[in-house]
Order: structure tokens, then C-alpha cells, then sequence
């Protein structure tokens, strides 16, 4: 996994040998993404004008690139490109995120 700060400099690598932990919780919190985006009220078609890009993880699983673009304005939001979803994350899961890209 690799995250990206919002000028897209690269600022942090994982690997799920030597940092299982951090990967698999990127991995549950997209999963619990596209989970939540099931219901046609969960998805966010637009991203709201004012929300700040805070950062990019990319992941590869299973021969697939998965991209997820982490959004701040007064919600938490998460666009995550293979599941074609943009959803509000929990404020738990947000804080997570923010410090695996510190």
C-alpha cells in the first residue's frame, strides 16, 4: 500500500508482510465502504465544492489497483475508484486513515 499526500508525494509505503495491521485496516475500511454504498441513499454523487483533498492510498489486492481518495470538509469522505463509490466514513475510521498518513 502506498499514500500519497494531496500534491501526490509520495509519503508513506506498507507492506503486508512487515505491516499486516496497517494494510488490512485500509483494506476492512474500503470494504466497509462499498458495503455501505449497497444502499442507493449512501452514495454521494457529487463530492461537496469545499471538501480538501487529505490524501491517497493505493492498494493492490488480488492483481487489482484499488485508488481511495480521502476527502475533508465537515464530513469525513472516502472515493474509492475500483468500487466506484463515494461515501461519508465514520469518525473513527477517518482518524484511522489521517494517522496511517502521518
Amino acid at each position: 500500500m502506498k499514500i500519497y499526500n494531496p500534491q501526490g508525494k509520495l509519503i508513506k509505503v506498507y507492506g503486508y508482510k512487515k505491516q499486516p495491521r496497517q494494510v488490512e485496516l485500509v483494506s476492512d475500511i474500503l470494504g466497509d465502504a462499498g458495503g455501505k454504498a449497497e444502499g442507493k441513499d449512501n452514495f454521494l454523487f457529487k463530492r461537496p465544492r469545499h471538501a480538501k483533498l487529505k490524501a491517497t492510498y493505493v492498494l493492490l489486492q488480488n492483481g487489482k489497483r484499488s485508488t481511495a481518495k480521502l476527502y475533508s470538509n465537515r464530513e469525513a469522505l472516502i472515493k474509492v475508484k475500483l468500487l466506484r463509490v463515494k461515501v461519508k466514513l465514520t469518525k473513527k475510521q477517518y482518524r484511522q486513515l489521517l494517522d496511517l498518513s502521518k
